[in-house]
């Protein structure tokens, strides 16, 4: 507490850091990684280049939840402990190692308000079965990303200066 009084630094700029710092420690992973899927999928090179567009939403979509969740945490300490078990239930309820084909009829509706689902899968539509996601997927991932986006920054602008007093 002491410390964010001391420098003269935007608060907003801390969770931001943090999610930008593993977003740099991917891109390192996806350039490493990046020669093995161009080399399974040479014929759909192409495809390949739709890539960064979707990484870029995706990491917008990010930087908001980190946001959300950041000034969630400040709100209440006791926050963390929610925000861990939501977000392990989350990952397994994400097609990350499974497609929504796999999911039965009955529970595929989750998959559908689960907004990671979509940036699932233009990754793999991209990565693995080499063709563009869609028009309908595209879509729904500029407006998730804008739109959580658009949320943080509204927060932080109309609370950030609360939060700071709070501190």
């Amino acid at each position: 507490k002491i410390l964010l009084k001391q420098i003269s630094l935007l608060p907003e700029l801390i969770p931001f850091s943090s999610v930008l710092s593993t977003f740099f420690n991917f891109l390192i992973t996806l350039a490493i990684i990046m020669p093995l899927f161009v080399w399974i999928n040479y014929k759909n090179i192409a495809v390949f280049l739709l890539l960064p567009f979707y990484i870029f939403f995706f990491l917008i979509f990010v930087l908001g939840i980190g946001g959300i969740l950041a000034f969630s945490n400040i709100l209440s300490k006791d926050t963390y402990h929610f925000i861990t078990s939501v977000i392990t239930i989350w990952f397994w309820i994400t097609p990350v190692f499974y497609s929504q084909d796999m999911v039965p009829f009955p529970w595929r509706w989750i998959c559908f308000f689960n907004p990671l689902t979509y940036y699932i899968k233009c990754f793999q539509d991209i990565l693995f079965l080499g063709h563009w996601p869609g028009l309908r997927t595209t879509f729904i991932v500029v407006f998730l990303s804008a739109s959580i986006f658009y949320i943080t920054t509204v927060l932080f602008i109309t609370r950030g200066k609360k939060l700071m007093k709070m501190l």
